[in-house]
């Protein structure tokens, strides 16, 4: 993370946004101090920690008359109807979609500080899915497979528990339904009031397993 994220420089940000930020706070205190230290530093941006270079790029390339060239040189298969949609949702969502490259390659390699901001910048956004599925893949490098590998890295539990605290928000407790994860589901999994030390060692198995996060969806 390091320099990029610290001369990165905060601007651009709407006032729905900052009273979203304002209300929605991540639970850190499970997390380990140098994850819970890097969340935190990561979390105070709202631009994509990008070079002035690749930002360029990719507004470009989610241009409406640029897009299936980009589909092309990467080897990809893009019909109208996903075309049209991922430059809509390109335009209408851009900052979302520069947050998403920047962690396509991250979710998987830096760790759980990584996974956690990444679910919650799409969490806060104003975009209408949680699982963005294909909708910023051609250009932005994120799919389905990255929005799994938050889950599936074998912390996927710590993730979901620092995100419960954000339920608080209309919209996080909108896209927390979409997944399945009822105050019912959160409740009988432990997620909202202790901690898996703290569960029995069956329910705290449970817990832990990621196919389980998902069984609601």
């Amino acid at each position: 993370m390091g320099a990029a994220l610290r001369m990165c420089h905060v601007s651009g940000i709407t006032r729905s946004y900052r009273a979203t930020m304002t209300r929605a706070s991540l639970n850190t205190q499970h997390l380990p101090a140098p994850a819970a230290a890097q969340l935190d530093q990561v979390a105070r941006l709202t631009r994509a920690p990008l070079s002035a270079s690749v930002r360029a790029r990719l507004r470009r390339d989610v241009a409406r008359d640029k897009i299936a060239a980009c589909a092309k040189r990467k080897s990809l298969d893009l019909d109208p109807h996903s075309l049209m949609a991922e430059a809509n949702t390109g335009a209408q969502h851009f900052e979302l979609g520069c947050w998403l490259h920047y962690y396509s390659r991250r979710v998987g390699d830096e760790g759980l500080w990584a996974r956690i901001d990444c679910m919650r910048r799409l969490l806060l956004s104003d975009y209408h899915q949680f699982n963005p599925r294909y909708d910023f893949f051609t250009v932005f490098d994120f799919g389905e497979r990255e929005f799994d590998a938050c889950f599936e890295m074998g912390d996927g539990s710590d993730v979901l528990r620092a995100l419960v605290g954000m339920r608080s928000s209309t919209l996080v407790a909108e896209k927390f339904a979409q997944m399945g994860w009822t105050e019912e589901y959160l409740q009988g999994r432990g997620y909202l009031d202790c901690t898996p030390a703290q569960l029995p060692a069956a329910t705290a198995a449970r817990v832990h397993g990621q196919a389980d996060l998902f069984a609601a969806a």
